[in-house]
């Protein structure tokens, strides 16, 4: 079996870890320079953001048998296109997601703009914590 694993989360390298340790081959794929340092020693990796076509063509010549989506739970883009591309290549896809929020206590918004739409409304401080990538919603603020 070969997996490939989409990761960039803490879920996402402790099953990288495991693999290597189990001699199960992988290739994690993270979007970032930093993600991809995070990596423990030996595992191959891909590092840089894919489009669903080049993810396809990753599945297609890798020998793959499966792919993880180990992405952070709120990277509903990149799971979208990791499923879908999964389908297209007729391998196995399997979602790994950490425990939820026990507190029960968090609003949802479908977006940047939208969660920047709802600040508005609310006292005190925020801890923003979405990266570069949102940050345009939120700078009007």
């Amino acid at each position: 079996m070969k997996a490939l694993v989409f990761g960039g989360t803490s879920e996402g390298r402790a099953l990288a870890e495991w693999l290597l340790g189990k001699g199960i081959p992988a290739l994690v794929s993270v979007a970032t320079d930093y993600g991809g340092e995070l990596l423990p020693d030996g595992v191959e990796r891909h590092v840089g953001r894919l489009s669903g076509g080049e993810m396809r063509s990753l599945m297609r010549s890798g020998g793959f048998d499966i792919v993880v989506d180990a992405t952070h739970p709120y990277a509903s883009a990149a799971t979208e296109t990791i499923a879908a591309a999964s389908a297209a290549e007729g391998l196995e896809y399997v979602r790994l997601l950490r425990g939820g929020d026990e507190r029960g206590e968090w609003l949802s918004a479908r977006d940047a703009a939208e969660a920047a739409e709802m600040l508005l409304d609310m006292p005190g401080r925020v801890l923003l914590t979405t990266g570069s990538k949102e940050l345009a919603a939120f700078a009007p603020l």
